[in-house]
């Protein structure tokens, strides 16, 4: 296939080890027309000018390709809010599809009924053992992800308030973290991009080679643990609520180096995504000035992160009970779906422990064999600046509530003293 104007190569979306050869013959070319694809992916200033010079590229492109094995291409360009959407017409089927949002120009191939897996989908391919969770525990149709994808992508398109990431990746963790329930993964995405905007204290100045966060980095208060628990196991994180000095250190500053971390899993960590994630919570260490600082407010706005993440907690086992437990446990137990309670164990010793979490997943520390406490913080800290990029990018995704149908949902709305407090539910 020739190279298109300005040297871009149109590619075919075929991956798989069975996928079609590219035709060789008019007659072929015919046949197959209507499951052949081309991917542009450019970087264009977000002006209309531009966008509309890419669209006219890529028109060129596809009719050059497409108009000697056909009998009709035609074009339909849409706005759609911050979008710009260019259908591409074969045989009065919608053949290509091409959106444009904020400088980025991407083409696909539309998804039909007939074939959806000839639709390429950007995911990172998983183990067999995770593949297996997916299907018998998130309700995953490997076939149907490209039509799920597409589906999610029209509506975020359609809300106005709305500036997300629409990679799919990261569309991906939310329908599995939702078990692939089109109309919860809505309501997940819409109330993880409302708290972000909502909670900038938690969210905002997160860059990580920023000397003030990278002393909140290695207190070590909340890690991900190296080892997960089997091939399909969940990933432990280890809380060490005990590690920091209150007096010296904010625990707004510290939950923001924990969101930053679970942000990173969301992107980065199929294991946490799809097997869920174990908390081993220590309390050595902690006392009543610690709870000094979580203020209902505070801990509201930390519950509502937690929901609105798709995270599934598998479990939270408190080691090292201190004289502050029973003030902690009171402060959070009422805000728990009565699932999570009794997935909720306090032991008393590292054998205990060692019953439920086997020591070759746990740090030196806790009398395990999984690495050194040192070490695990020094990683964790370099896995964050390694990633500054994703952190500088992230803060461009925020909703703009003045464009949300209805009543805006702002920090005064979500976090006033007025109402209760939700339970909690995980899965």
């Amino acid at each position: 296939m020739p190279p298109g104007p300005s040297g871009i190569e149109p590619k075919p979306t075929g991956t798989r080890a069975n996928a079609k050869q590219p035709v060789t013959n008019s007659a072929q070319a015919h046949e197959n027309a209507s499951k052949r694809s081309l991917v542009i992916s450019v970087l264009v200033p977000s002006t209309t000018q531009f966008i509309r010079t890419h669209f006219t590229l890529a028109l060129v492109v596809a009719t050059t390709t497409l108009s000697s094995h056909c009998q009709q291409v035609s074009a339909h360009v849409n706005r759609i809010g911050k979008y710009s959407s260019l259908e591409i017409v074969v045989n009065g089927e919608i053949e290509y599809n091409c959106i444009s949002q904020k400088g980025v120009l991407q083409v696909f191939n539309h998804v039909s009924v007939a074939a959806p897996d000839e639709k390429m989908v950007s995911i990172r391919q998983i183990s067999s053992e995770l593949e297996e969770k997916c299907r018998t525990e998130l309700n995953e149709v490997p076939s149907r992800i490209p039509e799920d994808l597409a589906a999610l992508k029209q509506w975020l398109a359609k809300q106005p308030h709305l500036n997300p990431r629409t990679d799919d990746q990261f569309l991906v963790g939310f329908l599995r973290g939702c078990k692939y329930s089109l109309e919860k993964t809505k309501e997940k995405l819409d109330s993880f991009y409302t708290v972000k905007t909502a909670i900038p204290e938690f969210f905002e100045n997160r860059d990580p080679t920023d000397a003030k966060l990278q002393e909140y980095m290695m207190l070590g208060v909340n890690l991900p643990l190296p080892h997960t628990m089997g091939p399909a196991g969940p990933r432990i994180v280890l809380v060490r609520m005990g590690s920091y000095d209150p007096s010296k250190y904010s625990i707004v500053d510290i939950m923001k180096v924990c969101y930053m971390i679970t942000d990173l899993q969301l992107i980065h960590d199929d294991t946490t995504i799809i097997a869920g994630h174990m908390v081993l919570v220590d309390l050595r260490g902690m006392g009543l000035s610690t709870l000094s600082q979580m203020s209902p407010t505070l801990i509201k706005k930390m519950t509502s992160v937690i929901e609105a993440f798709p995270s599934r907690t598998k479990g939270i086992h408190f080691v090292n009970p201190s004289t502050g437990f029973d003030a902690l446990f009171k402060m959070f137990h009422g805000f728990l779906s009565k699932k999570i309670q009794e997935r909720i164990q306090v032991h008393d010793s590292f054998e205990a422990l060692h019953k439920v979490i086997p020591r070759s997943y746990l740090p030196e520390e806790y009398g395990g064999q999984g690495g050194a406490l040192v070490s695990i913080i020094e990683g964790c800290k370099n896995e964050l600046v390694a990633h500054r990029e994703f952190f500088l990018e992230d803060a461009r995704y925020r909703n703009d509530e003045r464009k949300r149908p209805g009543r805006p949902k702002t920090a005064g709305t979500l976090f006033g003293v007025e109402g209760s407090f939700r339970s909690l539910e995980f899965d």
